[in-house]
């Protein structure tokens, strides 16, 4: 008989995870009878959409992660910018020649160029990123008045950016418009309904192969379960200790 799963205690990509494996089973024997084949079936349609509404979230993620990106690079152009004209006003002739220079440099590029659309925004930080690394006279200035940390901000927002949305680019239109949540829940009771018909035959009809089956099936579900205890257990342990702490307090 098949072990109880507690399904509903399994985080959203844990019960992705179980269905793919636990689909992996029985597609071996979908062929024992043409009511087997038909819930073997509908449950990997449930799998699908599921994959499909994570593909959503993961989709998003990306998005985010792009807009993240765009902004870190906008703050280390404006902070650049910003420092460049405080230390061209200083009265050391040496940081106020630097940043001066600086500044010439963003205005030759575009002074306002994290306020353009993102393609033409990104062409720009690279060509000002390029004239940064390229030139003498501006790695000197930057040297001079330690603006590396705002050039890095740039740098690193930059790649960033150019490496999630090149995954934004790539990644696959989601087809379904169904949630992850109800997605998960749906394919909760195509499992549940695939696991009472096996049980029914082991149970009733003695049958050798879907006996075979289900025990193949207790291994997973062993491996899932010992992943819910040994979370159970961190969350009992970190609630005792705030409560410890909290007795003392």
């Amino acid at each position: 008989m098949i072990k109880g799963f507690f399904y509903h205690d399994m985080r959203i990509l844990e019960k992705a995870l179980f269905a793919e494996k636990m689909l992996q089973i029985v597609k071996r024997d979908q062929d024992q009878d043409a009511e087997f084949a038909l819930l073997v079936q509908d449950m990997e349609g449930k799998v699908e959409t599921l994959n499909q509404a994570l593909q959503k979230v993961s989709n998003a993620s990306i998005s985010s992660l792009v807009k993240k990106d765009d902004a870190q690079r906008d703050k280390g152009i404006s902070n650049l910018r910003r420092y460049a004209q405080t230390c061209a006003a200083r009265k050391n002739e040496a940081w106020a020649s630097a940043g001066q220079q600086l500044v010439y440099a963003i205005k030759a590029v575009g002074w306002t160029m994290n306020r353009k659309g993102n393609k033409e925004e990104t062409n720009l930080v690279d060509t000002l990123l390029n004239m940064l690394e390229t030139h003498p006279h501006l790695k000197q200035a930057i040297e001079t008045i330690n603006a590396q940390e705002w050039v890095e901000e740039i740098r690193e927002g930059q790649a960033s950016y150019i490496l999630h949305k090149e995954q934004q680019t790539q990644a696959k239109p989601p087809k379904s418009r169904v949630s992850s949540q109800e997605a998960a829940r749906v394919l909760g009771f195509a499992i549940d309904k695939m696991g009472r018909y096996i049980n029914f035959h082991i149970e009733f009809r003695n049958n050798e192969t879907y006996k075979a089956m289900a025990s193949s099936l207790n291994h997973i579900i062993a491996e899932f379960r010992a992943t819910q205890k040994q979370r159970a257990t961190r969350s009992r342990k970190k609630r005792e200790g705030k409560s410890s702490r909290n007795t003392e307090e």
